[in-house]
């Protein structure tokens, strides 16, 4: 069973860096159409399919484009679906476990994490106004995501997969390839 050494420790300056990172890339006060584009699309209201649902939809979209035979078809999905699975236990025993702070709690609160290399700002806020509700290492969407594609690169021999897909449980938006 992999156990992940957790996030870096909050005065490294790997911490610092990422820190930084995500204050620049996710603050709101920041208009980038792109970005913003990026966090709709994946931003699936409770009650939807989510991230794995979201990766089920793209490997439908990837065998509308390749005739798969039934047997091969049913494999890939059920090996996506295990992939994705899988990666549920890991991350959410490595959130609770290490409970790492969220990036606006951290960007806000930088001034009580005892690192010269950070700065608080009391006034961020993550692009599109998005929180959550559960600590942040690892990221569940990054997980799904990082075991689906895997998973798909794995199935087709290759990790450039084209698809363009607009999910129905995501807002109106252009689709994403």
């Amino acid at each position: 069973v992999y156990v992940s050494p957790g996030p870096p420790a909050l005065t490294s300056l790997d911490y610092a860096a990422a820190l930084a990172e995500v204050k620049l890339l996710g603050n709101a006060a920041i208009p980038d159409a792109d970005k913003l584009a990026t966090f709709q699309f994946w931003n699936l209201p409770a009650g939807t399919s989510q991230a794995p649902g979201a990766w089920i939809q793209i490997a439908l979209a990837v065998t509308n484009d390749r005739s798969l035979e039934l047997p091969e078809t049913a494999r890939l999905f059920a090996l996506l679906s295990m992939t994705m699975a899988d990666t549920v236990a890991p991350t959410y025993q490595t959130k609770f476990l290490f409970h790492a702070w969220r990036p606006a709690t951290a960007i806000r609160e930088a001034d009580t994490d005892d690192n010269p290399n950070t700065i608080a700002d009391a006034g961020w806020s993550p692009r599109a106004g998005g929180i959550g509700g559960t600590p942040e290492h690892w990221s569940g969407h990054s997980s799904f995501a990082g075991a689906a594609a895997r998973g798909l690169a794995g199935f087709f021999c290759q990790d450039n997969i084209a698809f363009t897909l607009v999910p129905a449980s995501a807002p109106a938006g252009p689709a994403r390839s």
